[in-house]
């Protein structure tokens, strides 16, 4: 599938407009394929303005939409106002993720079939009975590896001596 790029800019919308507001501002919207909103960014204060990017499908719907709203005097939920611009967008590609259908992952939902799953979730549902030696085994066992272990160590110059 070969999508063409007629793709368009709408810059300086109110900080406080929401996708829908947009929507509901610019309908009857011409056919398109692709949308996509951005809310101001807050920590620009006054200067923050919201965004809408367009990809129409005929190029002469580009014109129409742009003598209709550049220019446009957007109002948001809060009141704010302010004059749109309505561009060809700088950057013409989409994003696929939006445009595409998203395939489905051939080994989703594969793992309660999976053998070493399946011996994991047995090794957990039935625990092995392990029992600790005593305090007193324990101590006696360190003591005899803790005199190996000095045995062991002693250097040609001390056993002469």
């Amino acid at each position: 599938m070969f999508i063409f790029f007629f793709q368009v800019v709408v810059r300086h919308l109110p900080s406080c407009l929401t996708k829908e507001e947009f929507l509901e501002v610019v309908q009857p919207l011409p056919e398109h394929n692709w949308l996509a909103f951005y809310p101001a960014n807050t920590d620009y204060g006054a200067l923050g303005f919201s965004r809408a990017y367009i990809n129409f499908k005929n190029p002469l719907d580009i014109y129409k939409f742009r003598d209709q709203f550049d220019g446009y005097v957007f109002v948001d939920g809060k009141g704010n106002e302010s004059s749109a611009i309505v561009e060809y967008a700088p950057f013409q590609k989409l994003s696929w993720r939006d445009v595409s259908p998203k395939r489905q992952d051939p080994r989703m939902g594969s793992i309660f079939t999976d053998p070493d799953y399946l011996n994991f979730i047995h090794i957990l549902s039935n625990p092995e009975n392990v029992t600790l030696p005593g305090t007193e085994k324990m101590l006696e066992d360190m003591e005899v590896s803790a005199g190996v272990f000095i045995d062991l160590h002693i250097s040609a110059l001390i056993q002469m001596a």
